[in-house]
């Protein structure tokens, strides 16, 4: 995709929709002021700095607006994507998400020690114990494997018998419960405006997290009166430090 022909045919796309809808694409280009390195920095070495990533605003760097586009807007955003898809997905990642198919009852190394291992190794499961226990687990489905179809089948076949299965049960959780995204990170750092506001822009780091958490989790139904009750027995004096 990064290459030459793609980029022409996605132009000749934008040109065609853009003739069809009457917009200029013609327009110049507003180019930037040449950024330089500070005199005091002339003869230091410097590590890490944005200076030049914007270079493209120049006007002697390109030619044309299809240069321009070709190099600030195509090339650029294939190289980031590559970049982010290349550190989600690295050997250690994919090996971990191979492992955890190793548990859906479809899969062909379902439950097989080898395949779990990365798995079991990243969640510090007992190997030993996880080994002598999927033996017996084979056997105890065997009958009623054809009728799973989840994770969660498997998970609700062995409850009955969990605790014959500790190391089993807890590599079933920890399967399903394995995040996909960072949208809870995302979520809590979205509320953090409205948590750290002007007034409150001195308080401490335990006050932060706790109002956070009350932000982040206020879908949970929290009975209040129990919530003072609890309290008030754990304060009986009233003599508390509130921060």
């Amino acid at each position: 995709m990064r290459n030459e022909a793609t980029f022409e045919h996605l132009l000749n796309d934008v040109i065609d929709f853009g003739k069809k809808h009457n917009i200029n694409l013609n327009q110049p280009t507003r180019f930037r002021r040449k950024t330089l390195i500070p005199s005091r920095f002339k003869d230091s070495v410097v590590f890490t700095t944005t200076i030049g990533q914007n270079d493209w605003g120049n006007q002697e760097s390109f030619h044309s607006n299809e240069d321009k586009l070709r190099h600030e807007l195509f090339y650029s955003l294939i190289d980031s994507i590559l970049i982010e898809l290349n550190d989600r997905f690295n050997d250690e990642n994919i090996l971990l998400f191979s492992s955890v198919s190793a548990v859906h009852p479809s899969n062909q190394q379902f439950l097989e020690i080898e395949s779990l291992k990365p798995l079991a190794s990243h969640l510090m499961v007992d190997l030993k114990q996880l080994e002598n226990e999927l033996s017996v687990v084979k056997h105890f489905i065997r009958e009623k494997k054809a009728s799973m179809k989840t994770i969660q089948d498997l998970l609700t076949e062995l409850k009955p018998v969990n605790e014959a299965f500790p190391a089993t049960i807890s590599l079933l959780r920890d399967a399903l419960c394995l995040p996909v995204s960072s949208t809870t990170c995302e979520r809590s750092f979205s509320r953090m405006k409205l948590i750290k506001t002007y007034c409150r822009n001195s308080m401490g780091d335990e006050r932060l997290s706790d109002l956070t958490l009350l932000a982040v989790e206020r879908d949970f139904d929290i009975d209040l009166e129990e919530t003072v009750d609890i309290f008030s027995k754990a304060h009986k004096n009233g003599r508390i430090l509130l921060s």
